[in-house]
């Protein structure tokens, strides 16, 4: 028997709201992690971006759509035990 607490606690999110946290969760974090490694890179190595910045940023939104990707695919849809 399920139990749900009033005000909707308990219930389980729709599949649509996990599949959009994901991606956002995922593009949000890529974004971030590609910041990290360009900043130390450009502070301590002297990098620079000699290409256009809508090339720059291009490849930063592939970074982030495969890395949110990744983090659909690792995602497991499979119902848990003795749910139904």
């Amino acid at each position: 028997m399920a139990v749900t607490l009033p005000g909707g606690f308990g219930e389980a999110a729709p599949r649509a709201a996990l599949l959009g946290s994901r991606i956002v969760s995922g593009a949000l974090t890529a974004t971030i992690l590609m910041a990290l490694i360009f900043g130390a890179a450009i502070a301590f190595f002297g990098v620079r971006i000699d290409g256009s910045v809508a090339g720059f940023v291009g490849v930063l939104l592939a970074f982030a759509a495969l890395f949110a990707l990744l983090a659909i695919w690792r995602f497991d849809w499979e119902e848990p035990a003795g749910s139904a």
